[in-house]
């Protein structure tokens, strides 16, 4: 079972979550909710960074949220969510074309950091619909190093809008059937996503939330912002009824609040209803609507917000977020009004847990890099260094301790005794010793297995044709494969095989697509005879598809690996 703490530094509020996870099961350890005061209202500068990184740590320690690897969320402008159509194309490809869109396209010369996900909508045999995934380097390092100053030396990074994503789909859970539109509401921005079925369809980040609503009654009623946000918590209301106009020719004071109130609803809805236009145009689905609404955040909590969104998108039904549909709370201390807040926090937090989880590596190339040495060349050096260190010590002292005693056993009949328990050590510390060579043995198994997985990569880079896609290659069968005939589990180490999932062309007929894949087949075996022990098409669709004079056939592949040779 898998432990991390998740960090979500809002523009007003800190929140932290301490989670477990194991095969889509999440238990809540601890959780926090602190307001970050006076810092808030700084503008930006390092004076402020410091200020902040000082409240997480107080508010860490004070939360007690200790334990597990770290992982944090970025939004705002410094991010970007872009969608790119492509045409089916190899990986290494479709790797080139999204960073010349990330670096040329989106960060315009500045320095950034990216990455991407294919999106699981509806099949299109001439295009991919890809989500690349940009943050400017600098608002990665800043946040990376407030983290730090926190003390927290490690940390993952993925998009707000990704983790509100993970939320809705494991913690509240989806209506198979039906599509919904997830909004969290925060204080400066909010963050929008579409799903269905359980795949995600789009997300982005909105520039407008609960903070909008409370200049609005500031502004109406002539209050400062903490008195405004109180009126509006206590007192405001959207109402879904049309306003009587010929009563308002003198409001009061409460009337102008909801009146703002109603404008700035009004407009929050309206980029709702642009986003979800700009969603048809990013995805391609004509018809896409939503049928459910969910909200979560701070700002969702306004007294009829829900409803009038409710009414004005025409959705059927409407619902609060509820994380602990899914989610074990061993923290009794925290609400669940407050869980409901806490979307990012807990969508990161289960972006590092769940294996299928749609999340994104928005580290800066420097840190991973640096990531990737510690997590394993140097610290697998280092422990077989120190194997072999030990066992050779072990080895020289045993037995130059044994050759002493018999040595002397001509000189002392006394010693006799005293050799055979010696005897008897050696025999223990010789047992150790093997124990240690198996220890080894199973780190070089590692090692190896590692480099063959880098074998695979190198034989497909080289022989997959132009007709062939390559979708996804994984350990654990695909679940459109017979579940009895192929069982899921175990470790790649363990099973020594590779589910291979692609698409196959061809421009003259379905059979020759149908041989496509077998030749593909066989030249993978021809190719590295001494690397897979046999390769088997254990799928292929049964259906004729065809779109712009070429046939398409979807197919997986079984690769079974030899054994691991030294």
């Amino acid at each position: 079972m898998g432990r991390v703490r998740s960090i979500d530094i809002g523009s007003e509020t800190i929140k932290a979550v301490q989670m477990d996870g194991s095969k889509g099961t999440f238990v809540l350890r601890r959780s926090l909710l602190a307001p970050i005061g006076d810092a808030a209202r700084l503008p930006e500068s390092p004076e402020k960074r410091k200020l902040i990184a000082k409240r997480v740590k107080e508010a860490l320690k004070e939360g007690r949220v200790k334990s597990g690897k770290a992982s944090a969320s970025v939004a705002g402008k410094s991010s970007t969510i872009r969608y790119m159509k492509v045409p089916p194309v190899p990986l290494w490809r479709l790797n080139m074309m999204v960073e010349f869109e990330a670096r040329e396209q989106l960060a315009k010369g500045a320095a950034c950091t990216f990455d991407h996900r294919i999106l699981e909508l509806p099949y299109s045999p001439s295009q991919m619909i890809v989500l690349v995934g940009v943050v400017q380097e600098q608002a990665a390092f800043e946040l990376m190093e407030t983290i730090r100053s926190a003390g927290i030396e490690e940390v993952a990074l993925d998009l707000s809008s990704t983790a509100v994503f993970n939320a809705y789909r494991h913690l509240h859970g989806v209506q198979m059937g039906k599509t919904t539109l997830f909004v969290d509401v925060g204080a400066e921005e909010s963050h929008l996503v579409i799903e269905r079925n359980g795949c995600l369809y789009f997300a982005r980040t909105l520039m407008t939330g609960g903070r909008r609503f409370t200049d609005a009654v500031a502004q109406a009623t002539g209050l400062d912002q903490p008195q405004a946000e109180k009126l509006k918590l206590e007192e405001g209301r959207i109402s879904t009824a049309t306003p009587d106009k010929s009563a308002n020719e003198n409001p009061t004071a409460a009337e102008k609040m909801n009146l703002a109130l109603m404008r700035e609803a009004s407009s929050f809805a309206a980029s709702l209803e642009a986003s979800l236009m700009y969603a048809k145009t990013q995805t391609g689905i004509k018809d896409l609507a939503a049928d459910r609404l969910v909200l979560s955040g701070g700002g969702a909590e306004l007294n009829g917000l829900m409803e009038f969104l409710e009414r004005r998108l025409k959705v059927t039904t409407a619902e609060r977020f509820d994380p602990l549909r899914n989610l074990v709370a061993r923290d009794k201390d925290i609400p669940p009004e407050d869980l409901r807040r806490m979307a990012v926090v807990l969508g990161t937090a289960v972006g590092q847990l769940h294996a299928s989880a749609f999340s994104l590596d928005l580290l800066p190339a420097s840190a991973k890099q640096k990531r990737e040495f510690l997590r394993h060349d140097i610290f697998l050096y280092y422990a077989i260094a120190v194997l072999l260190g030990a066992l050779g010590m072990h080895i020289y002292t045993k037995v130059a301790w044994y050759l002493g005693l018999k040595k002397g056993l001509a000189e002392r009949e006394a010693v006799l005794q005293l050799d055979a328990q010696q005897l008897d050590e050696y025999k223990m510390v010789k047992e150790e010793s093997e124990w240690l060579q198996l220890d080894l043995n199973a780190l070089l198994e590692r090692v190896y297995s590692g480099r063959d997985i880098l074998r695979v990569n190198s034989v497909f880079r080289k022989i997959t044709p132009d007709n062939i896609r390559i979708i996804s290659m994984t350990v654990d069968p695909p679940k459109i494969l017979d579940e009895k005939s192929f069982p899921a589990g175990g470790s790649f180490q363990e099973t020594r095989r590779l589910f291979v999932r692609g698409m196959a062309s061809s421009s003259e007929s379905d059979r020759a697509a149908v041989e496509t894949v077998t030749k593909f087949s066989e030249d993978l075996k021809k190719t590295a005879k001494d690397l897979f022990a046999s390769t088997e098409t254990v799928y292929i669709s049964f259906e004729i598809m065809q779109d712009a004079g070429a046939f398409h056939k979807e197919f997986i592949l079984l690769l079974e690996l030899g054994e691991v040779q030294g």
